[in-house]
């Protein structure tokens, strides 16, 4: 995707406004960043929950192209574990594409909702503690997916430990904080909104997370940052 503009701007009032009004000298030069840099953050959240409300989820391109990214990676012969999978949507388009697919949650009306909606043979979801699962069952699998989970977690190390001996392949996504260089400002100057979601304990830059996967045992295929999201495809 790419976009031409004139060289001769049409004059935008609204911007022109705001321009002007942040000249005037209400408060001091550190104190309009620090205005600015929540402001930036309180329209930028509320923008992203206002287009889920308004896109639907096959209509969303964010969704869309980590899917692709995603999708190039399985293979037809892959059984696969989506961890957290939530209402199963993403489980119901890895299922189609590789041999089996089980989706697990701690959420019972998430589960519930996802055995209704998506009925393929090859799916199973499951309300459960994934790692109990994997001891209890006898099932082997080649990938796990972990698509916004070690964000929210005190021990992700810990956790990619564990998981470590029961798969192959690891597909791991967690937001970006490098999406912006806005968000290192935000840093220095020791702002509270840096978090991209209330109940995350963790936000990672990029070097910050492939440290984290190098000390968890885990080689880096291939990546992708995009729509301040970092994509990783890992073996162990």
């Amino acid at each position: 995707m790419k976009f031409k503009f004139e060289r001769k701007k049409s004059r935008q009032l609204f911007v022109s406004l705001v321009n002007r009004l942040s000249k005037l000298p209400f408060m001091s030069g550190k104190g309009k960043l620090k205005l600015f840099l929540n402001l930036n953050w309180i329209f930028w959240r509320l923008s992203l929950e206002q287009a889920d409300k308004v896109y639907e989820f096959s209509d969303n391109s964010m969704r869309n192209k980590n899917l692709e990214f995603l999708l190039s990676k399985l293979q037809s012969s892959f059984k696969v574990m989506d961890l957290g999978c939530k209402f199963g949507r993403i489980s119901n388009i890895i299922a189609g594409k590789t041999q089996k697919v089980i989706g697990v949650d701690h959420d019972k009306k998430a589960i519930k909702i996802a055995k209704t909606d998506n009925k393929l043979e090859n799916l199973s979801f499951f309300h459960a503690d994934a790692f109990e699962y994997l001891k209890d069952h006898n099932d082997k699998f080649d990938v796990i997916i972990l698509s916004h989970i070690l964000e929210h977690l005190d021990e992700p190390k810990t956790f990619l430990n564990k998981y470590k001996s029961y798969f192959d392949f690891f597909y791991i996504e967690v937001p970006d904080i490098d999406e912006s260089y806005l968000n290192h400002y935000r840093h220095k100057e020791k702002l509270e909104l840096i978090y991209t979601d209330h109940d995350h304990i963790w936000e990672f830059d990029r070097d910050s997370f492939k440290q984290l996967l190098d000390e968890s045992g885990l080689v880096i295929i291939d990546s992708e940052y995009r729509y301040g999201l970092q994509k990783y495809w890992c073996k162990k």
